[in-house]
């Protein structure tokens, strides 16, 4: 959530109300439990990834609780689930009103990463994907982190023999602590279990449900923890801790410099367009076109990690869009970005253009800025020639 931090307290508030829902669950007293229905409601509304938090949540009361909740553990888990259903179906309910009263669709962002149809020919390969990434996350790789977390999976390590070891001493029955391992089990997978139908792909900052992963890893692991392990556990998790902080200092300055470099490219493009203009005696251009996008390799100082480091001129692989905005942002009265549907009119001119910075780059034809940051991508590529149109593009250009 780095990358979006201006609404990090929106997720804090989610989180909050995970917690209330569970509150009330175990908390009131017969109807009064469908209450917990209410915050659920807001759960759906601020993001949808945290729905994966809040199934965590009440299945890791359940484990947590273990001795205590077994006995009615299917009523228990039939009284969540219908609060879930509920709070779905309130939030559905209150959506479709706002859509009608502003006469509005919804933009199906969420949906348009779901992939149902290729989930039986290429399972394999997802839960491949889900698990090299489960493992970067739990072995504190720097390719999620920035830095390397070390002390993490050793902390996990020694969390996980806790609640193994001390949960079958505290056995009631064998059968029992069989259930419990299944659940256990499955509390741990469902950070990462619906990335199955998203194409093995999660967004990272979707990964809402890891830090109730480790919240539910240190508390199960203290319950039963004599004092000596309680040490042992709770230096890890300072050292661990600490390079979290590390981490998202580290991730921020990423950030904060790869800004510092759009703002020196931006300015750069301010200064070839006005050039251009002056040039050919143009007068004010209307659009902008953005060909290709700026790609800036990971260094040791400047993390590329999905939108940490991430440029604007190379968010979805070129969106003149976001460029344009972003020269808004800086107070250039920068032009519209180019139509989808004209779009195609100047693919010959664009591929014939040098890459950006020579000379040629950025050129202006009629009233629409051309910039050549290289080649059309696959994604420009593909948008161009889903544009139904009467431009003849190149033969070899649509794939």
């Amino acid at each position: 959530m780095f990358s979006f931090s201006t609404v990090n307290f929106a997720v804090g508030f989610g989180f909050l109300c995970i917690f209330l829902s569970l509150f009330i669950l175990v908390k009131a007293q017969k109807a009064l439990k469908l209450l917990a229905a209410l915050p659920i409601t807001f759960v759906f509304s601020i993001y949808q990834p945290l729905l994966q938090p809040l199934v965590m949540v009440f299945l890791l009361y359940a484990l947590y609780r273990w001795n205590e909740e077994r006995k009615g553990l299917l009523r228990y888990f039939i009284s969540a689930g219908i609060v879930i259903v509920l709070g779905y179906a309130l939030y559905f309910a209150v959506q479709q009103m706002f859509l009608q009263a502003f006469a509005t669709e919804s933009s199906g962002y969420v949906a348009h990463f779901f992939s149902i149809s290729g989930l039986t020919q290429n399972l394999g390969w997802y839960l491949q994907k889900l698990a090299r990434l489960a493992y970067n996350i739990f072995a504190g790789d720097s390719s999620f982190y920035g830095i390397t977390i070390r002390s993490l999976p050793v902390f996990l390590l020694v969390a996980g023999v806790l609640i193994l070891v001390l949960h079958y001493k505290n056995r009631v029955k064998t059968r029992d602590y069989i259930l419990f391992l299944g659940l256990f089990t499955v509390f741990s997978l469902l950070p990462f279990i619906g990335g199955i139908l998203t194409k093995g792909y999660i967004p990272y900052r979707s990964l809402l449900g890891v830090p109730v992963f480790l919240m539910g890893w240190a508390a199960l692991a203290l319950k039963y923890a004599r004092s000596t392990a309680k040490w042992v556990l709770g230096i890890l998790a300072l050292f661990t801790l600490f390079q979290f902080a590390s981490s998202a200092n580290h991730l921020f300055a990423s950030s904060a410099f790869a800004y510092e470099e759009d703002k020196l490219l931006a300015y750069q493009l301010i200064d070839r367009i006005e050039e251009e203009k002056a040039r050919t005696s143009s007068p004010q251009p209307q659009y902008l076109e953005m060909i290709g996008f700026v790609e800036r390799p990971s260094t040791p100082l400047i993390s590329r990690i999905e939108n940490i480091g991430a440029s604007f001129f190379g968010w979805d692989q070129g969106n003149s869009t976001r460029a344009v905005n972003f020269l808004k942002i800086l107070g250039y009265a920068s032009p519209d970005p180019l139509p989808q549907e004209l779009r195609a009119g100047f693919v010959s001119i664009g591929n014939q253009m040098p890459v950006w910075p020579a000379p040629g780059s950025v050129v202006i034809r009629g009233d629409t800025v051309l910039v050549k940051f290289g080649p059309y991508s696959s994604t420009q590529i593909n948008k161009i020639c889903a544009q139904r149109t009467n431009v003849a593009l190149p033969n070899d250009f649509c794939p």
